[in-house]
């Protein structure tokens, strides 16, 4: 199950999300339902690791069904997004379908989470840029580095907008700075003889680090630096 790659390009994973297929009983020789009980084999290349099936969607899944679910590996495997996999029934020493990964480093998914389950439809069908595009929508502000070994592309795609070494969605860019104004606008009204908000008070209720946090003040051509401190400039 070894795999050679090069230094850091590929994170072994013990969790991923992945579209799983139940064969048809004509292909397969044999008709099978898929549930979360019983005792399951993942073969991905040359490796083979016990894995624990959760189904994303309260439902068994039937020959010729289709379902998203969360993968539990035992052992860690070098899977990114794209790769198929091939699953076994390990009691009943049979075949009964596979499937493709979709993410390769998921947070732990509770099942019938609507907002989880519409990310792993989008990624199903989106190219590799678009993959990108939807993670970060999906968690708002989120490190590049993360975001791309998750969607397996190497460079961020145009169009995604940066803060230092995250990724932020528009949505989220917009709180954002509307954070910074009402928060400089309100230490104004309470302490209209201080020449500024200290910069680091500012920051620490964004709760960004510094590198993500200039690059967004950067961006605000109407808040004024003066020293350590930080004002509306009108």
């Amino acid at each position: 199950g070894d795999a050679v790659v090069r230094p850091s390009s590929i994170v072994p994973t013990p969790r991923v999300d992945a579209l799983i297929e139940v064969l048809d009983e004509r292909v397969a020789g044999h008709s099978y339902e898929l549930t979360e009980k019983g005792a399951h084999l993942l073969y991905a290349g040359s490796a083979e690791t016990p894995v624990v099936i959760k189904l994303l969607e309260s439902r068994p899944v039937g020959p010729n069904g289709r379902a998203f679910a969360q993968l539990y590996m035992r052992d860690p495997l070098p899977l990114t997004r794209g790769d198929r996999f091939v699953l076994r029934d390990a009691g009943r020493i049979l075949t009964f379908g596979g499937g493709r990964v979709l993410d390769p480093l998921p947070a732990p998914a509770r099942r019938g989470r609507s907002l989880h389950l519409e990310l792993l439809r989008e990624l199903q069908d989106v190219d590799d840029a678009g993959a990108v595009s939807a993670i970060v929508t999906a968690e708002g502000l989120i490190d590049a580095t993360t975001a791309l070994a998750r969607a397996g592309i190497k460079d961020v795609p145009a169009g995604v907008r940066k803060l230092g070494p995250l990724l932020v969605s528009d949505d989220r860019y917009k709180e954002l700075t509307e954070q910074v104004h009402a928060t400089l606008a309100e230490f104004h009204k309470r302490r209209p003889l201080e020449p500024g908000m200290p910069r680091e008070q500012l920051r620490g209720a964004l709760d960004l680090d510094t590198s993500s946090f200039d690059p967004l003040l950067e961006d605000l051509n109407d808040v004024v630096a003066s020293g350590a401190t930080l004002r509306l400039a009108s």
